[in-house]
């Protein structure tokens, strides 16, 4: 079974969580806009974190979770997760080392 998602597919599932977690309606949500100023403390930025990590099925750490502070930045990082290239390596950071030919 592949977990390989589409960046609609994710989307539409952060912007549920989000929306739930934080009593947003269509109107107030904005995918690049940060959880913050959607209205999120941390205490929801973490639980933001967990219903995304028992969304997708795997633990985000907190690095990744404080660089990815909008719904459009963790939609990149979860399909990064979910869909990794074959030709580059994922680094702590999130960003990518594409591949080189000697």
């Amino acid at each position: 079974m592949s977990n390989k998602q589409s960046m609609e597919e994710i989307g539409a599932k952060i912007k549920q969580i989000t929306m739930e977690q934080l009593g947003l309606n269509p109107k107030e949500y904005a995918e690049h806009v940060s959880f913050k100023n959607l209205g999120a403390d941390s205490l929801d930025e973490i639980e933001l974190t967990m219903g995304l990590e028992d969304e997708f099925g795997f633990e985000i750490p907190d690095a990744e979770a404080n660089e990815h502070r909008s719904p459009a930045g963790m939609m990149i990082y979860v399909y990064g997760r979910l869909n990794p290239s074959p030709d580059s390596v994922s680094l702590s950071s999130g960003q990518t080392l594409g591949h080189v030919d000697g």
